[in-house]
């Protein structure tokens, strides 16, 4: 829940972030979360595979579209890991 009042700041940095159009195509993304509440953070790291064609325009069509689909992947993970309850806690209060 967003509160503009709230003193819990929540920060965000990617920490990879490539891909690879040949072979077993696939992004590669990680971020590390932290906040007020959970100082130390936490980090969600994704390989999103997907089909890339051989011809190289094409393939690089392929990452591209690839690329939406794999940051979704990447916040759904980062939202849905056990740490996310702690991160957006209000400082001093406890999750029951």
């Amino acid at each position: 829940m967003y509160a503009p009042e709230s003193k819990n700041r929540i920060k965000a940095q990617i920490t990879e972030l490539g891909f690879s159009s040949a072979g077993a195509a696939n992004w590669a993304i990680g971020m590390h979360l932290a906040s007020n509440s959970l100082p130390e953070g936490y980090d969600a790291n994704i390989k999103y595979p997907f089909s890339a064609s051989f011809f190289a325009d094409y393939a690089c069509r392929d990452v591209a579209e690839a690329f939406a689909p794999a940051v979704q992947q990447l916040v759904n993970k980062a939202v849905t890991a056990p740490e996310f309850q702690q991160l957006i806690r209000p400082s001093g209060l406890a999750i029951r």
